[in-house]
């Protein structure tokens, strides 16, 4: 099947797309060039969500495609493990939805049997403790503001006290949570009204997922999905710990929308322990991490200095 490259008519057919089924025209074409990854040998789209196995899934797509991910090219995202390369979209070798000849293209939108769309969701309170404990507590590249405010050495006495008013300030501020897709609603990322898919498998269901897809390029004459690596896995705590009555409406509101599609509980918070205390070595092992990121952060910004100069 032909691949072109995304030009202003392919932008323009999502734009139009998109816009009649409710969505933001001007975000979903750069949504859906950076998120969506097609094979076109299998028949299969893939849509990803931050933060709900998408690091597993692409590596797994990867192998099963024979792309090779690109250790080698200088990152052009700020990433602090060779694992999470596998997001330099630039650099992974399938087409989005974008780079489709039309035809194609409208075969996938027209929902035919014979392409398995699929995309995964995540509890939103379980993603909100995710993306905190794994991007802001760990001050990542891009977080190390939120780190200085939210993190260990910020101003609140408490990890569920500073996990609240992330909720509050942030995640129920919708300019701010629309910046970055980590925190973006999941029916804002898929876009389930305009992209007719298969399945979108809860996080629980990845055996599920795999049993499908390997069904599905069964049938088209490819080989069977290989095993969902484990990769880029969260903290080991729970995550209802971190919820109070107000943390818990706040998400409750600010993903109504998630709930609702994808069938979560907004009363699934209930039953922590009421607290979240690290042990000193934890504490440690992160004021040690947060570091490193902050020295490779820094990194990049002396190697991009190199560059202009």
């Amino acid at each position: 099947m032909p691949i072109v490259h995304a030009g202003k008519a392919a932008i323009e057919d999502i734009r139009r797309r998109a816009s009649a089924c409710g969505y933001d025209p001007a975000y979903a074409p750069g949504r859906l060039r950076y998120g969506t990854f097609v094979s076109l040998a299998r028949r299969y789209v893939y849509v990803e969500t931050p933060k709900a196995a998408c690091t597993s899934i692409k590596r797994m797509i990867a192998a099963l495609d024979g792309v090779d991910i690109n250790y080698t090219s200088p990152p052009y995202h700020r990433e602090t493990r060779l694992e999470m390369f596998v997001h330099q979209r630039r650099y992974f070798d399938l087409p989005s939805l974008l780079d489709l000849d039309q035809t194609v293209r409208d075969d996938i939108f027209s929902g035919a049997d014979r392409w398995f769309a699929f995309a995964t969701s995540r509890n939103p309170f379980s993603r909100a403790v995710s993306v905190f404990e794994n991007k802001i507590r760990l001050g990542e590249p891009r977080y190390r503001a939120l780190e200085a405010r939210y993190g260990d050495r910020g101003a609140f006495s408490s990890v569920r006290d500073a996990f609240k008013a992330f909720v509050d300030e942030v995640l129920c501020d919708p300019a701010r949570r629309d910046l970055d897709p980590h925190f973006s609603a999941q029916s804002r990322l898929l876009m389930p009204r305009l992209i007719p898919y298969s399945r979108i498998f809860k996080l629980d269901e990845m055996d599920q997922l795999v049993e499908q897809l390997t069904a599905h390029v069964g049938v088209e004459g490819g080989a069977d999905a290989p095993a969902l690596p484990r990769e880029n896995a969260g903290f080991g705590g729970s995550w209802r710990d971190y919820y109070d009555g107000e943390a818990a409406l706040g998400v409750a509101q600010a993903y109504a929308e998630d709930f609702s599609v994808f069938g979560y509980d907004p009363q699934d918070w209930r039953g922590g322990s009421g607290s979240v205390e690290d042990p000193d070595w934890m504490r440690r092992w992160r004021a040690e991490i947060v570091e490193r990121n902050a020295t490779i952060d820094r990194l990049y910004d002396w190697l991009d200095a190199a560059k202009q100069g």
